[in-house]
């Protein structure tokens, strides 16, 4: 965090300066060093692009990322020697897109003595992703978290998260039409949906295969579920400290416990969870 803006360290990247627009070229580029964009500018990463982070370099910006694959060339963001530390965006206060992108094989950012929890992270940075796809992080509290920041997420996966999947701190958005499968693979103590403070409204989610909870709620969040599936999970529906939660149309297939509300801060009271249409099958 206290290392400068670099960008014209790197050869593959193009900038405007009148516009404050950096654009990474097309190719396939590896990314060895860490990567700071500075604020009031915006990152624009086309697709015909794969960046493959190696030698624990990380993607830090304080301005929006725009990530604009194509349902024939996604953008593809991995680490081959499985070290690389993510993308990071902080106090972007226009909209990060993630379009037609997969990311695969990252961790969370570690330097001496500071780290993050996530391998991609928006801190008070809105982001709206679609067709986004998330495989295979190897290390971190979760695959990604978003704090404080207005948020789409749309026609997503989330594959084989090390432990939680997806993380959400204090913010407001809209998740549809997306999947969870084989979440907390990495410590057998993951979650799929981490919701804390926050307002969500959700449509057409499978959640498949968690070392833990399916979705997990807590600290005052409000969230509005339309047609949630969830099996193979420990505990499918987990309501704490403040949460409301009201949820049409909900399936819940083998799993050890199916809905659990409580209080487990003393300083919140207990949650509440509404359901209209449940159907469960082979819950303990």
């Amino acid at each position: 965090l206290r290392q400068q803006e670099n960008i014209e360290n790197f050869s593959f990247l193009q900038l405007d300066k009148d516009k404050r627009k950096i654009y990474f070229k097309q190719g396939d580029w590896t990314l060895d060093n860490d990567l700071i964009i500075p604020a009031k500018h915006t990152l624009y990463i086309p697709e015909g692009v794969s960046i493959d982070m190696l030698n624990s370099a990380m993607l830090l910006s304080y301005s929006p990322i725009v990530i604009s694959g194509s349902n024939d060339k996604y953008v593809k963001i991995f680490s081959s020697d499985n070290s690389g530390q993510g993308i990071t965006v902080f106090n972007a206060k226009k909209e990060s897109s993630l379009k037609f992108v997969t990311f695969q094989n990252l961790s969370q950012p570690k330097r001496d003595g500071w780290e993050l929890t996530s391998a991609i992270n928006f801190y008070e940075s809105p982001v709206h992703m679609y067709e986004a796809h998330f495989e295979n992080n190897l290390d971190g509290d979760d695959y990604v978290n978003i704090t404080r920041s207005n948020f789409t997420i749309n026609h997503s996966s989330f594959v084989n998260s090390y432990s939680d999947s997806l993380d959400v701190d204090f913010s407001e958005g809209v998740i549809n039409d997306s999947v969870f499968n084989n979440c907390g693979f990495g410590n057998n103590n993951g979650d799929c949906l981490d919701f804390s403070g926050s307002r969500i409204n959700m449509d057409n989610i499978i959640i498949d295969r968690v070392s833990d909870k399916g979705l997990s709620l807590g600290e005052g969040s409000n969230i509005t579920i339309k047609n949630l599936k969830i099996q193979f999970a420990k505990i499918a529906v987990a309501g704490k400290d403040l949460s409301e939660v009201d949820i049409d149309n909900l399936t819940i297939n083998f799993c050890d416990v199916g809905i659990t509300v409580f209080q487990k801060k003393s300083e919140f009271r207990p949650s509440s969870i509404n359901i209209n249409g449940l159907k469960m099958d082979g819950v303990k």
